[in-house]
């Protein structure tokens, strides 16, 4: 380090390297109430943000949702008896989003 600083150049922190987030894995959706789906999955590092999205067997995608918790990403307003699927991204990072989970189904009651 003294002979680089030495030399006139500027010493540079690595800790600003940009790094990926990693995609969502172990996607899990669950009932909550009536009307309600609640998916989780495992947290993701440097993330600041889950983004969920669901949509029915032959429906576009609804509006997303955001939350902090990796463990509650509740879908509200949903059909009872329709069969959704659902998957999450993380933002934020140094890259702003991960690719999406791999998707999940789960029937909403």
């Amino acid at each position: 380090m003294a002979t680089l600083l030495s030399s006139g150049f500027q010493a540079a922190s690595t800790n600003r390297t940009s790094t990926p987030l990693e995609q969502p894995t172990e996607l899990v959706i669950d009932n909550g109430v009536s009307g309600q789906l609640v998916a989780s999955v495992k947290p993701v590092k440097n993330t600041s943000l889950y983004e969920g999205r669901i949509k029915g067997a032959t429906g576009d995608w609804l509006p997303s949702v955001f939350t902090g918790d990796s463990q509650h990403i509740e879908f509200n307003g949903l059909t009872p008896g329709l069969v959704y699927t659902a998957q999450v991204r993380a933002l934020g990072g140094s890259t702003g989003q991960s690719d999406w989970s791999d998707p999940s189904t789960h029937m909403c009651m």
